[in-house]
């Protein structure tokens, strides 16, 4: 008989390689977006705070009101030796990733870490009007 521990295990032993990659698809495509004039402003910070998470907090501000405005992709890597390894991350459709029809959007995100582990977060935040038009900014 299985546990629910083997079942979550499972899950993320899953789960985790297909979330990276597409984190890891939506960065690389990311580079036709990264130009608009359309985007005003924009920040990104990252705080790691004493209950083992991380505080992303994002911004993005248009010149004008876009259909959907907001973080595209936030993802989490640890450092694994001399390397950076994707553990994990959101995309525009979790909860408090976009707004909609609006000039700007910012949130805050969390993500649970582990303490004593090093992390980086790299965000893309983005902005598409109604034709389907796309403008983008990566941060790290």
């Amino acid at each position: 008989m299985r546990s629910k521990n083997d079942e979550k295990s499972k899950f993320r032993f899953i789960a985790l390689p297909l979330i990276c990659s597409i984190l890891l698809s939506g960065v690389a495509l990311g580079a036709k977006w990264r130009s608009s004039d359309q985007i005003r402003s924009y920040s990104v910070s990252v705080t790691p705070t004493t209950g083992n998470r991380l505080v992303v907090a994002f911004s993005i501000a248009e010149t004008k009101s876009v259909q959907l405005v907001g973080a595209k992709i936030i993802a989490v890597y640890e450092k694994n030796g001399s390397s950076w390894v994707c553990v994990g991350g959101f995309t525009q459709k979790n909860s408090g990733m976009t707004g909609s029809n609006t000039f700007s959007y910012g949130n805050t995100i969390y993500y649970n870490a582990t303490a004593g582990r090093k992390y980086r977060v790299t965000v893309t935040l983005f902005a598409q009007d109604s034709s389907g038009n796309e403008g983008s900014r990566t941060l790290t």
